[in-house]
């Protein structure tokens, strides 16, 4: 930890910050602009949307990520140049910002960002930051993306289309073999739960032959259930209230 960090630690003034962040010492700049987190000034949100420009890709990176931390709509338009950023961890890092934020400018911008690299990868973060901003804007790139054959992409856009409210989307996509796919969700207290038909074919085994029911005595650890399928994983980002 360097020595601008422990001053940090005993509570540097926003102008102290400020003044560190427009330092000629790239250290001091990187830990700066790593502090302005923990600080909520309108001075030093205007020098953290200045470090943006910086020559270090690291402390472009560090401004995107404290903005995010902090989360304020005036930090949109500052972040929006950050999609073309020549450094892939700035751009991964002002998605997720502007996915945090979550205003509606950010959208045709993120939905440009994801059609603009349709050749390649698309990139799952972006189409999480849609589904957390939640504007219909979206919704006709991800419908597009839903039938995706990369089953990772359409899982993602399918989530992003739950995320907004479309409405239409009724099954997640199959995940790859041997990954996992969500569980199902129990039903509610009170929802009625069909029985399954009998099967004509199997003889019906006598109450002699059913299994004694196993009662785990009070405290213990409950059996292990068999293990279901999951959702795939992100390549990169989770998803809110979806795991890590």
């Amino acid at each position: 930890m360097t020595l601008w960090l422990l001053l940090a630690a005993c509570g540097l003034s926003p102008e102290a910050i400020v003044t560190g962040i427009g330092s000629d010492n790239p250290a001091v700049r990187q830990d700066m602009v790593t502090v302005a987190r923990q600080v909520d000034d309108p001075e030093v949100l205007a020098a953290l949307h200045g470090a943006l420009a910086d020559a270090s890709p690291t402390i472009r990176r560090r401004a995107v990520e404290s903005l995010s931390e902090l989360a304020q709509p005036d930090s949109v338009e500052p972040l929006l140049p950050l999609l073309q950023d020549p450094d892939e961890r700035v751009r991964r890092a002002a998605v997720e910002a502007l996915g945090r934020i979550a205003d509606p400018r950010a959208v045709e911008p993120l939905v440009t960002y994801v059609r603009d690299q349709r050749g390649g990868a698309v990139p799952l973060d972006a189409l999480w930051a849609l589904g957390a901003i939640g504007d219909p804007a979206a919704l006709g790139l991800l419908a597009e993306l839903r039938e995706d054959p990369d089953p990772y992409v359409a899982w993602n856009a399918c989530q992003a289309l739950r995320e907004i409210g479309d409405g239409e989307v009724s099954e997640t996509p199959a995940p790859p073999a041997g990954e996992q796919a969500a569980p199902a969700e129990a039903p509610s207290d009170g929802e009625d739960v069909p029985e399954p038909a009998d099967d004509p074919d199997e003889d019906e085994a006598s109450e002699d032959d059913a299994p004694e029911a196993v009662v785990p005595w009070p405290g213990a650890a409950p059996a292990q259930e068999e293990e279901q399928p999951e959702k795939p994983p992100p390549k990169k980002v989770s998803w809110p209230g979806m795991g890590g």
